[in-house]
C-alpha cells in the first residue's frame, strides 16, 4: 500500500541504474515519490550485474533496491498493451528497444508516470514521461 502523501511513479532502468550508483541528486529529487519498479527492468539490472566483475555485490544492491519499491509484473493485460504500443510505434516509423516497450506498457497499464533519462519514450501515445 502506497502512502497517500507520496506521488507514485514507475522508474525506468536508466534511472534505477543511477540509484544503484548512489546518485545523491536523484535521491533528493525523488525522495517524495513512491517507487514502482517494472519487472522487465529488474531483468535488465540482473543482466548488467552478471556482466560485471562483481556479480554478487550487484545482486545484493538490486535486492535492496527491489525492497525499497513495489515490483510490477507483466501479465496478460501488459501483453495486450505491449502489442498495441509496438504497432502504434511501427505505424509512426518509430522504433524503441523492445524491453522499453514492455516498460511503457507497464506504465500505461498502471497509469503511472515513467521517470526516465530516455527521450524515445516520448513517442509512446498515452504515456506520461518525466525526463530526469
Amino acid at each position: 500500500m502506497t502512502p497517500t502523501n507520496l506521488i507514485s511513479v514507475l522508474f525506468d532502468t536508466s534511472v534505477l541504474v543511477e540509484i544503484l550508483r548512489g546518485n545523491e541528486t536523484l535521491f533528493a529529487q525523488f525522495s517524495d515519490y513512491a517507487m514502482f519498479i517494472p519487472s522487465v527492468a529488474v531483468g535488465e539490472l540482473y543482466y548488467g550485474a552478471y556482466k560485471s566483475a562483481n556479480p554478487a555485490k550487484h545482486e545484493a544492491q538490486i535486492q535492496r533496491l527491489i525492497e525499497k519499491g513495489k515490483l510490477l509484473p507483466v501479465n496478460h493485460h501488459t501483453g495486450r498493451l505491449f502489442g498495441l504500443i509496438r504497432r502504434q510505434l511501427e505505424l509512426k516509423s518509430n522504433r524503441i528497444p523492445e524491453n522499453d516497450i514492455w516498460i511503457a506498457a507497464i506504465a500505461v497499464q498502471y497509469e503511472l508516470p515513467l521517470v526516465t533519462r530516455d527521450h524515445h519514450f516520448q513517442a509512446v501515445d498515452g504515456l506520461q514521461v518525466m525526463l530526469w
